[in-house]
């Protein structure tokens, strides 16, 4: 063996053996009980990389903060309940990922102002992992995402018409739209973008999630129940959503009461959307409804850096960036079962005076076709940081909670 390749091995054994020691020193600290007073107590004596281990119970947590790299984790779904008061702020760490698993969590009132949990930290840190979860709000939302990077899956998420599971928000990034894309395989350790998979969301049918500034997102596999994927662009937010993957999800409506007007509502950003079951939106109350949505309402509502005048928009449908400029790269969608009717999205006003049309084209700006997007690959799934975690539910048993 060359010095060259020992040199080599000796760094992987080191690795290797690093790894194995942090594991072994990681700690498991238990809460007294699962109101807000005792986790924070076993909070503050947990370190990065341990374990709070909260206990069954009903309790209600106030507004605390949960430290990068810590898992908490509950006995179970409908075993640790909790009823969430303030807002429980979750923080990124540089070298281990910050967990939440086991609980189920309520929230009621305040609107969609009142969220749940608070994310936050650099998007080159660890990326959080929160799975097997059950939430559900009335009249509130669950997270206020403020950073890129994180894998959500096998959870539950429940709530009422306008009612959101995930605000993707990070307003002051001065990043991710002027960084090259990292959108399939491009994110090459994934932990660029954030991975929402294995979810089930019921009864958010105006916007379960909404995507916004800067935002880099994987939809996949997930089950929505008169539940919709929403997003914003920069007409209405400092940023817009940078780039999505909405693939292999089943879009059901389930209730034709409810009043549902799309499935999917992209209003920036480039994108994939294949392999999706989509259902029809129609029923004898509200009649028939597009199912996917386009939009760029600064193109007639007021303007947002020129837009009023000419195309392209910044940031709008079918832009990407390479980080030296903006680019046209039109949002693809092929491959989908069930009905997927679409159109342009057009409920403002009209200051500018312009046609939508002329800055939303089939063909330019997004391509309907039976083609894949030409060197896309997804990224590896399932996500590969779900190897490792201790999974309190099964994933057969999780979509048939009951509420």
């Amino acid at each position: 063996m060359s010095l060259k390749c020992s040199r080599v091995w000796a760094i992987l054994l080191f690795t290797l053996y690093c790894a194995t020691m942090q594991e072994s020193m990681a700690a498991t600290i238990n809460a007294t009980s699962c109101d807000s007073s005792a986790v924070q107590s076993a909070i503050s004596n947990a370190q990065a990389g341990d374990i709070v281990s909260v206990p069954a119970g009903n309790c209600s947590w106030s507004s605390f903060t949960i430290p990068g790299g810590i898992h908490v984790r509950g006995a179970g779904i409908g075993v640790t309940n909790v009823t969430v008061n303030g807002t429980v702020t979750v923080n990124k760490h540089s070298s281990w990922s910050v967990e939440l698993s086991g609980f189920s969590f309520y929230k009621s009132g305040g609107g969609n102002a009142a969220r749940m949990f608070r994310v936050t930290g650099p998007w080159q840190h660890e990326p959080p992992l929160i799975h097997d979860n059950e939430f559900t709000v009335d009249a509130a939302a669950i997270f206020r995402y403020e950073t890129n990077g994180g894998v959500i899956f096998n959870n539950v998420f429940r709530g009422a018409w306008d009612d959101s599971a995930f605000q993707h928000k990070i307003d002051n990034d001065t990043q991710s739209w002027s960084t090259a894309d990292t959108m399939g395989a491009r994110d090459a350790d994934g932990k660029r973008n954030v991975y929402v998979e294995n979810n089930v969301f019921e009864g958010m049918a105006n916007q379960a999630t909404d995507f916004d500034d800067a935002a880099r997102v994987v939809f996949r596999y997930n089950t929505l129940n008169n539940a919709s994927f929403n997003s914003h662009g920069l007409a209405t937010s400092p940023i817009g959503v940078r780039h999505f993957e909405v693939y292999n999800n089943d879009f059901n409506y389930l209730d034709d009461q409810v009043n549902q007007n799309w499935h999917i509502w992209i209003r920036g950003g480039t994108g994939v959307i294949f392999d999706n079951d989509v259902e029809d939106i129609i029923g004898t109350q509200w009649g028939n409804k597009m199912e996917l949505h386009l939009s760029v309402r600064a193109a007639v509502d007021g303007g947002v850096n020129g837009c009023c005048r000419s195309w392209a928009c910044d940031h709008q449908i079918g832009q990407n960036h390479d980080g030296n400029s903006q680019f046209l790269d039109a949002l693809r969608i092929w491959n989908n079962t069930g009905t997927l009717a679409y159109g342009l999205s057009d409920n403002w006003s009209n200051s500018c005076g312009n046609n939508m049309s002329d800055f939303l084209q089939h063909g330019r700006d997004f391509v309907v076709t039976a083609d894949a997007k030409t060197g896309y690959a997804p990224y590896t799934y399932p996500h590969p940081l779900r190897a490792n975690v201790v999974r309190p539910m099964e994933p057969e048993n999780l979509a048939s909670v009951d509420p």
